[in-house]
């Protein structure tokens, strides 16, 4: 297993794709300081997992990514790729090259993968573990790692020979095995507990699976006595839709009638339908033919207006054209008069020419005799002409030096101008570039103050998200708390309004005839069952139902004559037995010195008097509760009983009976088995799943409000984060221009510098240059 290839896009000072190619050997890279030469090894270091920062050179894990220069805006992204050789299965894994490549985002998204898979960087670890290629490992040595682990203490440098020796791979699954046993431990705990909870419900659990499967079994019978009223209803309805088809038939006759007639009508109404149709057609042609005739007077007016431009720019062209043929005209003119004296000049040239060519010939032959008559002089002036041409040349030196020097002097003077100009030309440029070196501070103080701003309001924002989104998880969490209350209310009103709807806990008597009563098998009268048809506030219940005892599941009756025709039904079909409550026999009694009895210790109310129920059952509620007193607790029922011989019925709140005659009944009472109690709970859990639902309704729109609201604010921390990281480059940038200004200004003021230094080199000079100038005219006047 061999490193074959690095590939690095974005990453630091790769702002291109780089490919990195690693033959087998050794591979060196070189380079200058600042060149890049590190951020190799950080892109190995940063690709194997490395999650500091600060060991790669960087204050944020965003550093990596190339910020950008002068003429490159920055990337968004780093993506860093490795490719192993792992034809020999050194690593585990399937692949013969095995490619590992982490990516990170400017938002700070990142994500690692392995052969273009997305993974965890736990896989990364556990694939490279052993090797001596991981996080930790010791493949990458750093400056400074050597004299590291030689300082090390003994516990830390037992690492570096683990990783080495191929060991830390054992230990991390032990310790891997550890924390797993330990969340199972855990996990054991819980469920012990869970177990030990549900312990206590299985009994419970188990008698009302027992009610449920009896209540299954009943529900079937019920289904078939259901059936059989319902074929009873079937053969009633059988012989009333027969009666129906005949009305039915007689009234298909008279519709017949009604649609022949009505064709009649509708045939009428077609013609003159179809006269109107005509007429419209008629319309519709006469607008077509009004449409073209518009749209054809259109087209001509547009035409007429195309050709009287057509002829306006004739008109321009042809004035145009006539101006150009006159300018032709008079540069004709020009040229043929141009002509004409070039001719006559070349007539005068060659007039000119043939007469400096007979004057040439006659002075060839003047030349030639002087040339004769000076060959005698030449021996008499040649020791002339070389003394002559001696003091010439001394002559000519000296005027060719003052010459010089007068050119050279020239020189200076026009150098001095330009340097004059040249200093005032660059004293201008660095006024200039002062002020924009100013201009270029004021700009970035003002990109400062706006980044202040942008960074405070950002902060503001983020706050301001943070208290949404905490906002909007305790609504929902108040949400779900109200929707799992209201889901096991529902469930509990549910069960009781199935317990009412099929009497559970009623005798089994009282069942059948109510259920009977209600499919009509029994037509006799009926008013209710007693438990159902009074109301006592939820801290008597338990009193009132102990005092009424097995006369809760009475049955109200109107008369009698009633009673008697609903016991001769439960006789008839063998269905128990029940106990009436006539309206007409219920007549109510009194306690015997009722205020005396109330004035006394611990006395609450006759129980007749805590019963709410309609005006013509308050003879029945005194028949049965108006010789019974409630009082407080036991101590005082017992005081008030022996104080009046234990001549009434006495019941406590806690429901505690003490009968005439001094027998006393308590002990705990089956609170799901009360009667009363499952029409209170049923009213009190109806409010509270509308209270629930209008709970959950108010913390779901206020969810929706909040979640809007949350978009918003991370829209506007996006945008402010944008507008951020642009002031951020802003400032960059303009730091960057203030800097390359105040670079140039420095050179132009040594620039200037140089030209004064010239400057005054070229005076000195040219007062050395007329120095010389006065010796050499006195040399030669002299």
């Amino acid at each position: 297993m061999y490193l074959k290839r690095i590939e690095l896009q974005g990453f630091k000072s790769f702002a291109d794709k780089t490919v990195i190619d690693v033959h087998q050997g050794i591979t060196g890279i070189v380079g200058p300081n600042g060149s890049g030469k590190s951020n190799i090894s950080d892109a190995i270091r940063w690709v194997m997992g490395e999650q500091s920062a600060k060991a790669l050179r960087g204050g944020k894990m965003e550093d990596v990514i190339f910020n950008g220069t002068q003429k490159r805006r920055p990337l968004g992204y780093a993506e860093v790729t490795m490719t192993f050789d792992n034809s020999s299965g050194f690593l585990p894994s399937e692949y013969a090259e095995v490619e590992i490549t982490r990516r990170v985002i400017r938002s700070g998204e990142s994500e690692y993968i392995i052969n273009r898979a997305p993974c965890r960087l736990r896989d990364i670890h556990e694939l490279f573990m052993d090797t001596g290629m991981g996080r930790d490992g010791y493949s990458i040595v750093g400056q400074g790692k050597i004299a590291e682990i030689v300082s090390q203490k003994g516990d830390e440098r037992r690492g570096v020979f683990e990783e080495a020796a191929g060991i830390s791979k054992y230990r991390y699954r032990k310790q891997e095995a550890e924390r797993k046993l330990a969340h199972t431990e855990e996990n054991l705990v819980r469920v012990r507990d869970v177990l030990a909870e549900l312990e206590t419900r299985v009994e419970p659990l188990r008698r009302q699976s027992e009610k449920a499967l009896q209540f299954l079994d009943l529900r079937e019978e019920l289904k078939g006595i259901e059936v059989s009223a319902l074929l009873e209803i079937i053969d009633t309805k059988q012989a009333q839709a027969a009666e129906a088809a005949e009305k039915f038939a007689a009234a298909s006759a008279q519709l017949d009638d009604i649609k022949a007639r009505h064709g009649e009508a509708n045939a009428r109404s077609e013609a003159v339908y179809e006269s109107i149709r005509e007429k419209d057609t008629e319309i519709d042609k006469v607008r077509e033919e009004l449409s073209l005739a518009e749209a054809a007077a259109s087209a001509v007016d547009s035409e007429r207006t195309v050709i009287e431009n057509n002829i306006e720019n004739v008109k321009e062209n042809l004035i145009r054209t006539r101006l150009d043929l006159e300018n032709w005209d008079r540069r004709e003119q020009g040229l043929r008069a141009g002509l004409e004296a070039e001719i006559a000049e070349t007539a005068r040239l060659e007039a000119l020419l043939a007469a400096g060519e007979t004057r040439l010939d006659e002075l060839e032959s003047r030349l030639r005799e002087a040339t004769r008559e000076m060959a005698a002089r030449n021996n008499d002036l040649e020791q002339a002409r070389g003394e002559a041409a001696e003091l010439e040349r001394k002559k000519t030196e000296a005027q060719t030096r003052l010459e010089g020097i007068d050119t050279l002097k020239q020189t200076y003077e026009e150098r001095r101008c330009a340097i004059d100009g040249e200093i005032e030309a660059a004293r201008g440029e660095a006024a200039e570039l002062a002020a924009q070196a100013e201009k270029l501070e004021e700009d970035r103080e003002t990109a400062a103050a706006n980044r202040a701003a942008l960074a405070e309001r950002l902060e503001s924002a983020a706050a301001s998200a943070a208290g949404l989104n905490a906002g909007m998880q305790s609504k929902k969490e108040e949400y779900n708390n109200a929707v799992s209350a209201l889901g096991e209310k529902r469930a509990r009103l549910n069960m009781l309004r199935d317990m009412e709807r099929s009497l559970e806990g009623y005798a089994h008597s009282v069942r059948e005839l109510v259920a009977d009563h209600k499919s009509r098998k029994y037509r006799g009268n009926i008013v209710g069952v007693l438990s159902k048809l009074i109301r006592t506030e939820k801290n008597y219940i338990t009193a009132v139902e102990v005092a009424l005892g097995g006369a809760m599941q009475n049955i109200v009756v109107n008369t009698e004559a009633d009673a008697k025709e609903a016991i001769e039904y439960l006789k008839k079909n063998r269905k128990g037995r029940v106990t009436f409550l006539p309206l007409t026999t219920q007549q109510g009694r009194r306690l015997d010195g009722e205020q005396r009895l109330m004035a006394s210790k611990g006395a609450v109310a006759v129980a007749a008097d805590l019963v709410t129920c309609e005006p013509q059952l308050r003879g029945v509620v005194e028949a049965l509760l108006g010789r019974t007193l409630i009082v407080d607790n036991l101590d005082n029922a017992n005081r008030i009983a022996k104080e009046n011989k234990y001549r009434f019925k006495i019941v406590t709140l806690d429901g505690e009976l003490l009968q005439p005659g001094g027998s006393i009944t308590g002990g705990s009472i089956n609170k799901s088995q009360a009667l009363l109690r499952r029409g209170e709970e049923i009213e009190s859990l109806d409010k509270e799943c509308a209270a629930l639902e209008k709970t959950a309704d108010e913390a779901d729109r206020e969810i929706d409000e909040l979640a809007e609201k949350t978009a918003a604010a991370n829209g506007e921390m996006e945008e402010l984060r944008s507008a951020l990281a642009n002031t951020d480059r802003e400032l960059s940038e303009l730091g960057a221009a203030a800097e390359m200004k105040r670079s140039l200004l420095k050179v132009t003021g040594e620039r200037v510098e140089k030209l004064e230094a010239e400057k005054e080199e070229l005076a000195l000079r040219s007062l050395n240059a007329d120095r010389d100038k006065d010796e050499i005219n006195a040399l030669i006047h002299g």
